[in-house]
C-alpha cells in the first residue's frame, strides 16, 4: 500500500487534477487506514496550486478521517483557509472549504470573530462576490439559530442586493430569490 500513496503522490505531482489518481489514492488510504501525512500533501499540493478544488476537498476528506474538526484542527485550518482566502479572494475552492468546516464544527454562526473579520475585509475593498456570499450564509444562518434580529437580517437583505446589482450579476435572479426567502423566512416587525 505504501508503494501504491508513493505512486500516486508522484502522479499527482505530475498531474494534481488527475480524477483517477484521487479516486485510486483515496481508495488506498480507506483501505489500508493509511492517513498519516496526508493533510501535509494537501498543503504541498496547495502551495502549487491554490485553485485545486481536488486538493482542497482531499484535505477535508482527510480532516474527517484523522483528527475531525476538534478545537485545534479548526483554529489550524480555519487560520490556513483565510490565508490563501487572501491570496486570491476569488477562489471558490477556498471559500468552499472553509464554509464546508466551519458547518462540520458546529456552524458559521458560531465564529462572530471571523463574520467581524471578512466584514472588515469588505469594507477595505474586497469585493468577492464568495465574500458577500459567506456573510450572507453568516446572517441567514444567525437568524436561524439566534432568533430574527433586526442587524443580521437588515444586513443579510444589503448582502443579496449588492450580490444582485453590483458584485454577481450573473447571479442576480438568485439573490433576487435569497432576498426574497428571507423575507417569508423571517417575518420581521420593523421596515426592511
Amino acid at each position: 500500500p505504501s508503494f501504491e500513496l508513493d505512486f500516486t503522490r508522484e502522479m499527482l505531482h505530475i498531474d494534481a487534477k488527475n480524477y483517477h489518481c484521487w479516486q485510486h489514492r483515496q481508495l488506498v488510504l480507506n483501505h489500508f487506514k493509511l492517513w498519516e501525512g496526508e493533510v501535509e500533501l494537501t498543503t504541498i499540493l496547495l502551495e502549487k496550486d491554490l485553485r485545486n478544488n481536488s486538493a482542497w476537498n482531499q484535505r477535508y476528506y482527510a480532516i474527517v478521517n484523522t483528527t475531525g474538526f476538534v478545537r485545534e484542527t479548526m483554529e489550524c485550518e480555519v487560520g490556513y483557509a483565510i490565508q490563501m482566502i487572501k491570496k486570491a479572494p476569488n477562489n471558490e475552492s477556498a471559500w468552499n472549504y472553509l464554509k464546508g468546516i466551519l458547518s462540520a464544527a458546529d456552524g458559521l454562526h458560531q465564529y462572530p470573530a471571523l463574520k467581524d473579520d471578512f466584514e472588515k475585509m469588505l469594507c477595505d475593498g474586497m469585493d468577492s462576490p464568495y465574500l458577500l456570499s459567506f456573510l450572507v450564509d453568516y446572517y441567514e444562518e444567525d437568524l436561524e439559530n439566534n432568533g430574527v434580529n433586526e442587524i443580521s437580517f437588515k444586513r443579510a437583505k444589503e448582502l443579496c442586493a449588492q450580490l444582485s446589482s453590483d458584485v454577481d450579476v450573473i447571479r442576480k435572479e438568485y439573490w433576487d430569490y435569497m432576498s426574497r426567502s428571507l423575507n417569508s423566512r423571517f417575518p420581521v416587525t420593523w421596515s426592511s
